[in-house]
C-alpha cells in the first residue's frame, strides 16, 4: 500500500509601508522649564522645536496610507497652536498655576526653586497635561493631538519625533489598532 502525502504550503504576502514626513514647516518654538526632583528646576528658556512624524500601514486605500496633504494640515496646526508659547505642566505638584484676570501665575515649589514666581499672559501659555516638560511628553502629547485630526483607519501605528534644536529628539509611537 502507498500512502501520498500532500502538503500545500501557503505563503502569504504582507506588505508594510511606512513614511516619514518632515517638512521644514513642520515646526514650532517655545519656553518651558524642567523639573528635576526633589531639587532642581531649570531656568525657564527655550527651543526651536522640529517634528517628524511616521505613519505606517499594510492596507492602503486607493493606493494611500493616508492622504498626505491632510496629515501635514493636521501637524501644522498642532504646531501652530504650540507656536511662541510658554509651556507648563498642570499634573506637577512641584508648580502651582492661577489665573488671576487674564493672567497665569506659577509658583515653584521644590528645592532651590521653592518661591520661584512667573506670572504670563493667558494667552501666552498652552497649559500640557503631564507632570514635567520634556520632550517625552510633548512628543507623547503632540501624538494625541495629531490623532484626534486624523482618519487611523488604514495605519498601524503612528510615530512623532520632536527634535529639541539639533540637540537631541524623542519620539512617542501609538499603536492605531488600539484607537480602533
Amino acid at each position: 500500500m502507498v500512502v501520498v502525502v500532500v502538503v500545500v504550503v501557503a505563503i502569504l504576502v504582507m506588505y508594510t509601508y511606512k513614511v516619514a514626513l518632515a517638512k521644514e514647516r513642520h515646526k514650532f518654538s517655545a519656553s518651558h522649564f524642567t523639573l528635576f526632583p526633589p531639587a532642581t528646576v531649570e531656568r525657564l528658556h527655550g527651543h526651536n522645536y522640529q517634528v517628524t512624524v511616521e505613519l505606517e500601514a499594510t492596507v492602503l486605500a486607493d493606493g494611500m496610507m493616508a492622504p498626505f496633504h491632510t496629515v501635514k494640515e493636521a501637524i501644522e496646526l498642532v504646531c501652530a497652536g504650540w507656536d511662541e508659547r510658554v509651556f507648563l505642566p498642570t499634573q506637577s505638584p512641584y508648580v502651582a498655576l492661577q489665573k488671576v484676570e487674564q493672567q497665569l501665575e506659577v509658583r515653584l515649589t521644590m528645592g532651590q526653586a521653592i518661591g520661584k514666581f512667573y506670572s504670563m499672559p493667558v494667552e501666552d501659555v498652552v497649559l500640557l497635561e503631564c507632570d514635567n516638560v520634556t520632550c517625552e511628553n510633548l512628543a507623547r502629547l503632540f501624538l494625541l493631538q495629531l490623532v484626534e485630526r486624523l482618519d487611523t483607519s488604514t495605519l498601524l501605528r503612528i510615530t512623532v519625533a520632536i527634535d529639541e534644536g539639533g540637540s537631541q529628539s524623542v519620539s512617542c509611537s501609538l499603536d492605531c489598532k488600539i484607537i480602533k
